[in-house]
Protein backbone atom coordinates (compact mmCIF):
# COMPACT_ATOMS: atom_id res chain seq x y z
CA UNK A 1 0.00 0.00 0.00
CA UNK A 2 1.21 3.68 -0.52
CA UNK A 3 0.53 5.61 2.11
CA UNK A 4 0.70 9.73 1.81
CA UNK A 5 0.89 11.86 5.06
CA UNK A 6 0.70 15.56 6.15
CA UNK A 7 3.94 15.67 7.52
CA UNK A 8 4.57 19.48 8.19
CA UNK A 9 3.94 19.15 11.88
CA UNK A 10 6.10 15.46 11.94
CA UNK A 11 8.86 17.70 11.07
CA UNK A 12 8.17 21.09 12.73
CA UNK A 13 6.33 20.63 15.77
CA UNK A 14 7.59 19.50 18.80
CA UNK A 15 4.12 19.22 20.87
CA UNK A 16 1.08 17.75 20.66
CA UNK A 17 0.41 17.21 16.71
CA UNK A 18 3.02 16.64 15.72
CA UNK A 19 4.07 13.83 18.75
CA UNK A 20 0.83 12.62 17.25
CA UNK A 21 1.95 12.95 13.44
CA UNK A 22 5.55 10.94 14.35
CA UNK A 23 3.59 8.48 16.53
CA UNK A 24 1.49 7.69 13.62
CA UNK A 25 4.35 7.20 10.92
CA UNK A 26 6.74 5.53 13.57
CA UNK A 27 4.07 2.64 14.24
CA UNK A 28 3.11 2.14 10.86
CA UNK A 29 6.54 1.80 9.42
CA UNK A 30 7.88 -0.43 12.30
CA UNK A 31 4.85 -3.02 12.12
CA UNK A 32 4.21 -2.26 8.43
CA UNK A 33 7.47 -1.86 6.86
CA UNK A 34 6.06 -3.60 3.45
CA UNK A 35 3.85 -0.31 2.72
CA UNK A 36 5.50 2.73 1.07
CA UNK A 37 5.11 6.19 2.83
CA UNK A 38 5.64 9.68 1.43
CA UNK A 39 6.13 12.29 3.47
CA UNK A 40 4.44 16.05 2.20
CA UNK A 41 6.05 18.85 3.83
CA UNK A 42 6.06 22.52 2.86
CA UNK A 43 9.60 23.27 3.18
CA UNK A 44 13.43 21.49 3.27
CA UNK A 45 12.94 19.33 6.92
CA UNK A 46 16.00 19.90 7.98
CA UNK A 47 17.34 17.96 10.85
CA UNK A 48 15.49 14.52 10.01
CA UNK A 49 16.36 12.81 13.25
CA UNK A 50 13.37 13.82 14.44
CA UNK A 51 11.67 10.93 13.05
CA UNK A 52 13.31 6.90 13.68
CA UNK A 53 15.66 5.43 11.07
CA UNK A 54 12.55 2.82 10.33
CA UNK A 55 10.87 5.76 9.16
CA UNK A 56 12.76 7.44 6.73
CA UNK A 57 13.93 3.90 5.63
CA UNK A 58 10.67 3.17 4.56
CA UNK A 59 9.73 6.82 2.90
CA UNK A 60 10.00 9.53 0.07
CA UNK A 61 9.61 12.97 1.31
CA UNK A 62 7.95 15.71 -1.19
CA UNK A 63 8.57 19.09 -0.74
CA UNK A 64 6.49 21.95 -2.66
CA UNK A 65 7.06 23.05 -6.65
CA UNK A 66 10.06 24.97 -6.92
CA UNK A 67 8.11 28.66 -7.77
CA UNK A 68 5.92 27.73 -5.28
CA UNK A 69 9.33 27.57 -2.68
CA UNK A 70 10.30 30.52 -4.35
CA UNK A 71 7.44 32.84 -3.54
CA UNK A 72 7.41 31.21 0.23
CA UNK A 73 3.77 30.33 -0.48
CA UNK A 74 4.37 26.83 1.70
CA UNK A 75 1.06 26.92 3.62
CA UNK A 76 -1.09 27.67 -0.01
CA UNK A 77 0.78 24.81 -1.24
CA UNK A 78 -0.44 22.53 1.79
CA UNK A 79 -3.56 23.61 1.93
CA UNK A 80 -4.46 24.07 -1.70
CA UNK A 81 -2.41 22.05 -4.07
CA UNK A 82 -0.79 19.62 -2.00
CA UNK A 83 -3.67 17.17 -3.26
CA UNK A 84 -2.91 17.61 -6.68
CA UNK A 85 0.25 15.54 -6.74
CA UNK A 86 -1.59 12.27 -4.69
CA UNK A 87 -2.54 10.25 -8.24
CA UNK A 88 0.05 11.31 -9.78
CA UNK A 89 2.36 9.88 -6.65
CA UNK A 90 0.24 6.60 -7.48
CA UNK A 91 -1.06 6.79 -3.53
CA UNK A 92 -3.27 4.06 -2.47
CA UNK A 93 -4.45 6.16 0.59
CA UNK A 94 -3.74 9.90 1.90
CA UNK A 95 -3.77 10.70 5.78
CA UNK A 96 -3.94 14.07 7.03
CA UNK A 97 -2.58 14.12 10.65
CA UNK A 98 -3.98 17.23 12.25
CA UNK A 99 -7.18 18.24 11.36
CA UNK A 100 -7.15 18.76 7.58
CA UNK A 101 -6.63 17.91 4.10
CA UNK A 102 -6.16 20.09 0.86
CA UNK A 103 -8.93 22.01 -0.52
CA UNK A 104 -8.11 20.76 -3.28
CA UNK A 105 -8.05 16.41 -3.79
CA UNK A 106 -9.02 14.19 -6.15
CA UNK A 107 -11.66 11.79 -6.07
CA UNK A 108 -9.66 9.00 -7.34
CA UNK A 109 -7.54 8.84 -4.23
CA UNK A 110 -9.25 8.17 -0.92
CA UNK A 111 -8.57 9.97 2.55
CA UNK A 112 -8.63 9.97 5.71
CA UNK A 113 -8.23 12.97 8.31
CA UNK A 114 -7.63 12.91 12.19
CA UNK A 115 -9.47 15.24 13.99
CA UNK A 116 -8.25 15.97 17.59
CA UNK A 117 -10.07 17.85 19.29
CA UNK A 118 -13.11 20.95 18.64
CA UNK A 119 -12.17 22.75 22.09
CA UNK A 120 -12.66 26.37 19.90
CA UNK A 121 -16.09 25.14 19.42
CA UNK A 122 -16.81 23.44 23.09
CA UNK A 123 -14.76 26.41 25.15
CA UNK A 124 -14.49 29.84 22.80
CA UNK A 125 -13.78 32.18 25.66
CA UNK A 126 -10.28 30.51 25.02
CA UNK A 127 -9.65 31.48 21.63
CA UNK A 128 -9.80 34.80 19.30
CA UNK A 129 -12.76 34.74 17.36
CA UNK A 130 -11.03 35.06 14.54
CA UNK A 131 -9.17 31.54 14.91
CA UNK A 132 -12.32 29.98 15.54
CA UNK A 133 -14.17 31.17 12.48
CA UNK A 134 -10.94 29.96 10.55
CA UNK A 135 -10.61 26.78 12.38
CA UNK A 136 -14.57 26.20 11.80
CA UNK A 137 -13.68 26.46 8.14
CA UNK A 138 -11.18 24.66 7.76
CA UNK A 139 -11.63 21.42 9.47
CA UNK A 140 -15.32 21.57 8.76
CA UNK A 141 -14.92 21.68 5.08
CA UNK A 142 -12.05 19.20 5.75
CA UNK A 143 -14.67 16.76 7.23
CA UNK A 144 -16.86 17.19 4.63
CA UNK A 145 -13.95 15.96 1.99
CA UNK A 146 -12.63 13.40 3.49
CA UNK A 147 -13.47 9.54 2.86
CA UNK A 148 -13.22 8.72 6.27
CA UNK A 149 -12.55 10.23 10.09
CA UNK A 150 -10.48 9.39 12.95
CA UNK A 151 -11.07 10.66 15.87
CA UNK A 152 -8.85 10.14 18.69
CA UNK A 153 -11.28 10.01 21.33
CA UNK A 154 -15.46 9.24 21.49
CA UNK A 155 -15.50 12.70 23.12
CA UNK A 156 -13.98 14.39 20.06
CA UNK A 157 -16.81 11.68 17.74
CA UNK A 158 -19.17 13.09 19.66
CA UNK A 159 -17.95 16.70 19.29
CA UNK A 160 -18.12 16.21 15.38
CA UNK A 161 -21.23 14.57 15.37
CA UNK A 162 -23.08 17.59 17.53
CA UNK A 163 -21.11 20.75 15.75
CA UNK A 164 -20.36 19.67 12.44
CA UNK A 165 -23.45 16.97 11.99
CA UNK A 166 -20.50 14.56 10.68
CA UNK A 167 -22.43 11.24 10.50
CA UNK A 168 -21.87 8.18 13.26
CA UNK A 169 -20.85 5.97 10.60
CA UNK A 170 -17.86 8.20 8.96
CA UNK A 171 -15.93 8.63 12.29
CA UNK A 172 -13.74 5.70 13.75
CA UNK A 173 -12.35 6.33 17.08
CA UNK A 174 -8.33 4.84 17.19
CA UNK A 175 -6.85 6.20 20.12
CA UNK A 176 -3.43 7.64 20.66
CA UNK A 177 -0.23 5.90 22.65
CA UNK A 178 2.56 7.75 23.83
CA UNK A 179 6.36 7.51 22.93
CA UNK A 180 7.61 4.28 23.74
CA UNK A 181 10.47 6.14 25.67
CA UNK A 182 7.84 6.03 28.73
CA UNK A 183 7.72 2.00 28.85
CA UNK A 184 11.14 1.53 29.10
CA UNK A 185 12.61 -0.07 31.76
CA UNK A 186 15.44 2.55 33.74
CA UNK A 187 18.14 1.73 36.23
CA UNK A 188 18.05 3.27 39.76
CA UNK A 189 21.27 4.90 39.42
CA UNK A 190 19.60 6.42 35.94
CA UNK A 191 16.84 7.93 37.58
CA UNK A 192 18.68 9.22 40.88
CA UNK A 193 20.94 11.21 38.44
CA UNK A 194 17.63 12.80 36.97
CA UNK A 195 16.85 13.68 40.64
CA UNK A 196 20.09 15.23 41.24
CA UNK A 197 20.13 16.66 37.96
CA UNK A 198 16.68 18.91 38.35
CA UNK A 199 17.58 18.85 41.99
CA UNK A 200 14.06 17.07 42.62
CA UNK A 201 12.83 16.21 46.36
CA UNK A 202 12.34 13.13 47.65
CA UNK A 203 8.60 13.20 47.74
CA UNK A 204 6.36 15.22 45.13
CA UNK A 205 3.44 15.76 43.03
CA UNK A 206 3.51 16.55 38.98
CA UNK A 207 1.92 18.11 36.49
CA UNK A 208 2.99 17.93 32.76
CA UNK A 209 1.58 20.31 30.08
CA UNK A 210 1.94 23.83 28.96
CA UNK A 211 1.05 26.38 31.34
CA UNK A 212 -1.93 28.21 30.53
CA UNK A 213 -5.48 28.39 31.22
CA UNK A 214 -6.85 25.66 29.84
CA UNK A 215 -4.65 22.85 31.83
CA UNK A 216 -5.69 24.40 35.35
CA UNK A 217 -2.76 24.30 37.32
CA UNK A 218 -4.28 26.91 39.58
CA UNK A 219 -7.10 24.44 40.85
CA UNK A 220 -3.73 22.40 42.72
CA UNK A 221 -2.40 25.21 44.16
CA UNK A 222 -5.53 26.14 45.28
CA UNK A 223 -6.21 22.45 46.89
CA UNK A 224 -2.96 22.38 48.06
CA UNK A 225 -4.10 24.95 50.16
CA UNK A 226 -7.12 24.27 51.54
CA UNK A 227 -5.81 20.81 51.89
CA UNK A 228 -2.23 22.15 53.37
CA UNK A 229 -0.49 19.65 51.60
CA UNK A 230 3.30 19.27 52.76
CA UNK A 231 4.04 17.45 49.54
CA UNK A 232 5.64 19.90 46.56
CA UNK A 233 4.44 20.05 43.18
CA UNK A 234 6.70 20.52 39.88
CA UNK A 235 5.03 21.88 37.36
CA UNK A 236 6.75 20.44 33.59
CA UNK A 237 5.78 22.20 30.74
CA UNK A 238 6.29 26.16 28.82
CA UNK A 239 5.34 29.02 30.44
CA UNK A 240 2.56 31.29 29.43
CA UNK A 241 1.24 34.56 30.62
CA UNK A 242 -1.05 32.58 32.79
CA UNK A 243 2.48 31.45 35.00
CA UNK A 244 1.78 35.11 36.75
CA UNK A 245 -1.50 34.19 37.83
CA UNK A 246 -0.03 30.89 39.59
CA UNK A 247 2.76 33.02 40.46
CA UNK A 248 0.71 35.59 41.95
CA UNK A 249 -0.98 32.94 43.79
CA UNK A 250 2.16 31.08 45.17
CA UNK A 251 3.20 34.80 47.04
CA UNK A 252 -0.12 35.57 48.43
CA UNK A 253 0.11 31.64 49.96
CA UNK A 254 3.35 31.45 50.93
CA UNK A 255 3.49 28.55 48.91
CA UNK A 256 7.11 29.20 47.56
CA UNK A 257 9.03 25.89 49.20
CA UNK A 258 5.68 23.76 47.55
CA UNK A 259 5.86 24.71 44.03
CA UNK A 260 8.76 23.87 41.61
CA UNK A 261 8.81 25.01 37.82
CA UNK A 262 10.67 23.59 35.47
CA UNK A 263 10.80 24.35 31.67
CA UNK A 264 14.09 23.02 30.44
CA UNK A 265 13.24 19.39 30.94
CA UNK A 266 14.59 17.48 27.92
CA UNK A 267 11.76 14.65 26.28
CA UNK A 268 14.57 12.20 27.19
CA UNK A 269 14.79 13.37 31.02
CA UNK A 270 10.61 13.52 31.33
CA UNK A 271 10.11 9.68 31.36
CA UNK A 272 12.63 9.39 34.73
CA UNK A 273 10.54 12.74 36.46
CA UNK A 274 7.36 10.59 36.03
CA UNK A 275 8.76 7.54 37.24
CA UNK A 276 10.50 9.72 40.62
CA UNK A 277 6.60 11.31 41.24
CA UNK A 278 4.20 9.56 43.78
CA UNK A 279 1.19 11.83 42.10
CA UNK A 280 0.22 13.07 38.88
CA UNK A 281 -1.92 15.42 38.78
CA UNK A 282 -4.35 16.46 35.39
CA UNK A 283 -7.00 19.03 36.32
CA UNK A 284 -7.31 20.01 32.58
CA UNK A 285 -11.07 21.47 31.87
CA UNK A 286 -11.12 19.92 28.44
CA UNK A 287 -8.75 17.55 26.04
CA UNK A 288 -8.97 15.80 22.72
CA UNK A 289 -7.35 12.92 24.33
CA UNK A 290 -4.92 13.58 27.37
CA UNK A 291 -1.60 12.18 26.46
CA UNK A 292 0.11 13.17 29.82
CA UNK A 293 -2.35 10.52 31.79
CA UNK A 294 -1.15 7.39 29.63
CA UNK A 295 2.14 8.48 30.12
CA UNK A 296 1.96 8.65 34.03
CA UNK A 297 0.13 5.59 33.93
CA UNK A 298 2.34 3.54 32.13
CA UNK A 299 5.44 5.24 34.25
CA UNK A 300 3.59 3.33 37.06
CA UNK A 301 2.33 6.41 38.97
CA UNK A 302 -1.38 7.05 40.18
CA UNK A 303 -3.69 10.05 38.08
CA UNK A 304 -5.91 12.06 39.53
CA UNK A 305 -7.73 14.11 36.36
CA UNK A 306 -10.92 15.92 35.59
CA UNK A 307 -14.47 14.68 35.62
CA UNK A 308 -16.15 15.19 32.09
CA UNK A 309 -14.52 15.10 28.67
CA UNK A 310 -11.76 11.96 26.97
CA UNK A 311 -10.32 11.89 30.80
CA UNK A 312 -12.21 8.52 31.62
CA UNK A 313 -10.98 7.36 28.08
CA UNK A 314 -7.22 7.54 29.18
CA UNK A 315 -7.23 7.35 32.50
CA UNK A 316 -9.32 4.16 32.73
CA UNK A 317 -11.64 2.59 35.91
CA UNK A 318 -9.06 3.14 38.61
CA UNK A 319 -7.80 6.76 37.95
CA UNK A 320 -9.63 9.50 40.43
CA UNK A 321 -12.10 12.18 39.13
CA UNK A 322 -12.64 15.80 40.18
CA UNK A 323 -14.94 18.17 39.05
CA UNK A 324 -13.05 21.33 37.15
CA UNK A 325 -13.42 24.07 39.92
CA UNK A 326 -14.31 22.05 42.75
CA UNK A 327 -10.40 22.87 44.16
CA UNK A 328 -11.70 21.75 47.92
CA UNK A 329 -12.39 18.10 46.51
CA UNK A 330 -9.41 17.78 44.51
CA UNK A 331 -7.22 19.29 47.58
CA UNK A 332 -8.89 16.02 49.72
CA UNK A 333 -8.09 13.43 46.86
CA UNK A 334 -4.69 14.40 47.27
CA UNK A 335 -4.38 14.11 50.49
CA UNK A 336 -6.74 10.79 50.54
CA UNK A 337 -3.75 9.00 47.49
CA UNK A 338 -0.62 10.82 49.05
CA UNK A 339 -1.63 9.21 52.96
CA UNK A 340 -3.32 6.01 51.32
CA UNK A 341 -0.15 3.30 49.99
CA UNK A 342 -2.53 0.34 49.68
CA UNK A 343 -5.01 2.61 47.70
CA UNK A 344 -1.96 3.74 45.69
CA UNK A 345 -0.15 0.84 44.75
CA UNK A 346 -3.98 -0.90 43.66
CA UNK A 347 -4.26 2.74 41.69
CA UNK A 348 -0.83 1.72 39.89
CA UNK A 349 -1.39 -1.89 39.25
CA UNK A 350 -4.90 -1.28 37.06
CA UNK A 351 -3.71 1.93 36.10
CA UNK A 352 -0.96 -0.87 34.23
CA UNK A 353 -3.47 -2.77 33.18
CA UNK A 354 -5.88 0.19 31.28
CA UNK A 355 -2.36 1.38 29.25
CA UNK A 356 -2.07 -1.91 27.73
CA UNK A 357 -5.02 -1.07 25.20
CA UNK A 358 -2.44 1.64 23.90
CA UNK A 359 0.32 -0.38 23.44
CA UNK A 360 1.90 0.21 19.91
CA UNK A 361 1.15 -2.71 18.03
CA UNK A 362 -2.72 -2.65 18.24
CA UNK A 363 -2.81 0.65 17.18
CA UNK A 364 -1.17 0.04 14.19
CA UNK A 365 -3.19 -2.92 13.54
CA UNK A 366 -6.34 -0.68 13.81
CA UNK A 367 -4.94 2.35 11.49
CA UNK A 368 -4.03 -0.38 8.86
CA UNK A 369 -7.74 -2.04 9.07
CA UNK A 370 -9.37 1.32 8.72
CA UNK A 371 -6.97 2.48 5.70
CA UNK A 372 -7.93 -0.95 3.98
CA UNK A 373 -11.46 -0.52 4.28
CA UNK A 374 -11.25 3.06 3.49
CA UNK A 375 -8.89 2.60 0.10
CA UNK A 376 -10.31 -1.24 -0.83
CA UNK A 377 -6.31 -2.22 -0.86
CA UNK A 378 -4.88 -5.20 1.68
CA UNK A 379 -1.97 -4.79 2.62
Amino acid sequence: MRIGFDAKRAFFNFTGLGNYSRFIIRILCQYFPQNQYIFYTPKPTGDKDILPEVALRNATTRLPYSIISYLQLHSLWRSWWMGNTFEKDRLDIYHGLSNEIPQRTTNKVPSVITMHDLIFLRHPELYKGIDRRLYTYKYQKSCERATGIIAISEQTKWDLMEYFKVPDEKIRVIYQGCNPIFRKNYLEDQIHLIKEKYHLPDTFMLNVGTIEPRKNALSILKGMHIASIDVPLVVVGRATAYKQKLEQYIRQHDLQKKVIFLHDVTFEDLPLIYRLASLFIYPSIFEGFGIPILEALVSGVPVITSTGSCFAEAGGMNSAYVTPGDDEALGHKMEEILTNEKLRKEMITKGLKHAEQFEDSKLAHNLISYYEEISGVKV
